[in-house]
Formats: C-alpha cells, structure tokens, sequence
C-alpha cells in the first residue's frame, strides 16, 4: 500500500507538466484539446485533496506542492489569454499582485523557519475554484472565436474579491511557530 501514499503527490506533479503542454495547445489553437487537458487539471486537483484527506496522507510537503501546480497551472493559462488580450489587465494584474503577496510572505515564513501545513480556508478552496472556472470559460470562448460578454466583467470582478478576501485567511493559516516545510 505504500504506491498509495504517492498518488496525491503525483496528481500534483501531473498538473506541473500539463502547464507547459497547454502554450502549445493554444498557441496552435488545439481548443478542444487544451480544454480536456485543462479540466483533467481540474479534476486532478480535486482529487489529490480529497484523496490525501481520505486516506490521511497529508504533509506540509504535499500541501506546498499543490498550492505549487496550482499556481503553475493558472498563471500559464492566464499568461496565455492575456497575451491574447482575452483576459483584461484589470483581472490580471489584482491576481498577479495578491499571488505575489502570498510568495512573499511564504518566502519570509521560510527564511524565518516561523510556518505550518498550509491548510486553504474555504474562502481559498472557493477563490481556486472560481479562478479555474473563468480560465476555463475563456478558453472556451477562445475556441469559439466569441467575444468577452458583458456579464462575465462582472463575475471575473467576483472572482477578484473572492481572491483577494481569501488572502487573509491563507497568511494567518500559514503563520505558525517552529514548523519547517518537510
């Protein structure tokens, strides 16, 4: 049962090199595979949580590792939409500034050996999941050759605030006295 132990970890590391795959998917506009490899991301994320819950498998190294892919996963794709102006600067930009903030502070919780396991808030399990929810709508509407419409302005804006409130609750679950990452 030890093969067990690994797969969690695995899923992680797959979402790691599903992000380098997609560039080429969109850049030659393969949507359809680009989406199926995205929502295998997705689901790969769920499941890697879920099964390391269930099976009581959870590490500090794990929890670093899926908040890793995740962060490889969206910023490759929302690189490649904004590059292809599908994705406002305005959205962009409050989430490139809030991840920023988050390295940060885990960098100085490193540097200063003062951190815990990572345990994401519901507020942040809800913020990841909208964000691959408008990365998978606006790949969708890449391969659909559709404009932005105008309501999903106001739900990226949600996105935002949803991302941006979670942000509290991810530094003060990673601020702990005397935990290292492994």
């Amino acid at each position: 049962m030890k093969w067990r132990r690994q797969i969690p970890n695995a899923l992680s590391v797959l979402r790691i090199f599903l992000a380098p795959l997609l560039i080429p998917l969109f850049e030659h506009r393969r949507w359809t595979l680009l989406l199926l490899l995205l929502l295998l991301a997705v689901i790969s994320d769920a499941a890697d949580g879920y099964l390391a819950r269930r099976w009581d498998m959870s590490s500090r190294c794990g929890a670093w590792l899926d908040a890793i892919a995740d962060k490889v996963l969206i910023w490759s794709v929302l690189a490649m939409l904004w590059r292809q102006r599908m994705a406002p600067t305005w959205f962009v930009l409050p989430l490139l500034l809030r991840d920023l903030s988050l390295l940060a502070f885990g960098a100085f919780s490193l540097r200063t050996q003062v951190w815990q396991q990572m345990r994401p808030s519901f507020s942040g399990k809800l913020a990841m999941a909208l964000q691959m929810l408008s990365l998978l709508y606006l790949c969708l509407l890449q391969m659909k050759a559709a404009a932005v419409p105008v309501w999903l302005h106001g739900f990226l804006l949600i996105v935002l605030l949803v991302s941006w409130i979670s942000l509290p609750f991810y530094l003060s679950r990673l601020h702990h006295q005397g935990k290292t990452p492994c």
